[in-house]
């Protein structure tokens, strides 16, 4: 806007000014890439924008109403996945999916190595081994939190927000088995009657979620944070630890993760679609239980996001089903 006119904008009610937003977004279309004329760059902006004017200003309802309009008339998104984040997907070869679903083990697996390690050195050194809980520090426990992250992420795959902000007060326990249940007013464009996500977690997850919260996460926890509600709590950083607050960076950490021991490098909002991806892959047929996994409120969102998830799957059945018509000479 300042380039357009030399117009700066100064404050947050200028920002969402209808006239002002309605300025914006010419100028944002206007200045669309030709390489990417269906960017949801616009889309962005005018959510944001919206979510300003409604939540932080409180703009009447007839400016809301403008702005909703705006929205829909200048933010249309793409419908489905990127083209980019769809040449991702496809990087993801049946051996790499097998170490994507091996990875928390495998993380686990080292810890276990770093553990058995620390215990010897330790009794070679005083003559006694410890309990394998006396061995952990906080970057030690920092591994477990991304196994125990990584487990979760394939159960149910929910969005960062709701990964990192995991509160002890979600977990229910029955018969050994625990189930993670977010509240819908947490969920993105979950209804109230929706009722909470859940996410059930198998019985060696169980198990090492039970470990972890009895031995592991009082060693990250700051000892006036006692009371931090959150699963995984921030740990130290640089010295200092944020009191009350959750591990944010948790996402970004596993993501890393896969690309370290995977070798595809995504964002955390694609390991979503990632689920969705290679269930579809393995069976199209599977679309309305996708929906149910990435709890899409209508399977027309899920058919928007994977009705040209890949045309080989379509032609990988085909040819199976005609190898299995022919006459065999």
């Amino acid at each position: 806007m300042y380039e357009a006119g030399g117009f700066h904008i100064e404050t947050i009610e200028e920002l969402t000014d209808p006239e002002i937003v309605e300025a914006i977004a010419k100028r944002l279309l206007a200045r669309r890439s030709e390489t990417n004329p269906q960017s949801a760059y616009a889309s962005i902006i005018m959510t944001f924008v919206t979510t300003l004017a409604k939540d932080f200003v409180a703009r009447p309802q007839a400016d809301l109403d403008k702005l909703r309009a705006m929205k829909e008339r200048y933010g249309r998104k793409r419908k489905g996945i990127a083209p980019k984040n769809k040449e991702i997907l496809r990087k993801f070869t049946d051996p790499r999916i097998q170490a994507l679903v091996d990875m928390p083990d495998r993380i686990l697996r080292d810890v276990n190595r770093q553990v058995q390690h620390r215990r010897e050195a330790h009794r070679r050194a005083q003559g006694e081994l410890p309990r394998p809980a006396e061995t952990f520090d906080v970057p030690l426990v920092q591994k477990v939190m991304l196994a125990l992250a990584a487990h979760i992420m394939l159960a149910r795959a929910p969005r960062r927000s709701n990964l990192a902000g995991l509160r002890l007060e979600w977990i229910r326990w029955r018969e050994g088995l625990a189930t993670l249940e977010i509240p819908p007013q947490f969920v993105k464009a979950r209804r109230e009657q929706d009722g909470p996500l859940l996410i059930p977690l198998n019985d060696r997850t169980s198990r090492l979620l039970d470990q972890y919260l009895t031995a592991l996460r009082p060693k990250v926890l700051h000892r006036e944070d006692a009371q931090n509600p959150y699963l995984f709590p921030s740990p130290p950083h640089a010295g200092q630890q944020r009191l009350g607050g959750y591990y944010a960076t948790l996402p970004d950490r596993l993501v890393d993760e896969v690309h370290e021991r995977v070798g595809v490098r995504i964002n955390p909002h694609l390991w979503r679609h990632l689920l969705g991806w290679i269930w579809l892959k393995e069976d199209p047929d599977k679309l309305p239980a996708v929906q149910k996994l990435l709890g899409h409120k209508s399977i027309q969102t899920t058919i928007d996001y994977y009705a040209d998830i890949d045309e080989s799957v379509a032609l990988k059945e085909w040819i199976g089903y005609l190898d299995g018509k022919k006459t065999k000479v």
